[in-house]
């Protein structure tokens, strides 16, 4: 389901307001107005986090767990992995170019998919996996993800 979709669920359950919810549709719908739908996809890892990249020494090696591998904008593994993996980010950035990221990539594009990606909590929440109160913290917490510190070379 869109990650809109999933928003009513975690206001009726408790996890969101409604207020929260209308801030994340209008994040959403804002950049939707800059993320091209039909531009050229890339294939993403869709689970892009340190545990999942293997390196021996300095040279990369491979990547395990491709259980959520999909088509898109790479901004979208990016963000996800600045997120979770803020030490590893300064090495995945540098290789692949701070100087590469727009204003419009720190600022719109990759805070929306760290958004997006957040509400998965909604799957969690009804699996059991995650409770009302951490589904609602875990949101919010991508919601005040600023990608404009990570910095460019």
């Amino acid at each position: 389901a869109a990650p809109t979709q999933k928003l009513p669920y975690l206001v009726d359950r408790g996890a969101l307001t409604a207020e929260e919810a209308d801030a994340i549709i209008a994040q959403l719908a804002s950049a939707a107005e800059v993320i091209s739908h039909d531009g050229p996809s890339r294939l993403l890892h869709g689970d892009l986090e340190g545990d999942h990249i293997y390196a021996q020494g300095d040279q990369f090696t491979g990547f395990i767990d491709f259980g959520a591998m999909q088509a898109g904008d790479p901004l979208y593994d990016l963000a996800r992995f600045a997120w979770w993996d803020s030490y590893g980010w300064q090495d995945l950035g540098k290789g692949y170019g701070f100087d590469a990221f727009t204003d419009e990539d720190l600022e719109v594009r990759m805070p929306a998919y760290l958004v997006a990606n957040a509400t998965r909590a909604a799957d969690w929440l009804r699996r059991g996996i995650m409770d009302v109160t951490a589904a609602g913290d875990f949101i919010r917490a991508a919601c005040g993800v600023s990608f404009t510190s990570l910095g460019r070379s």
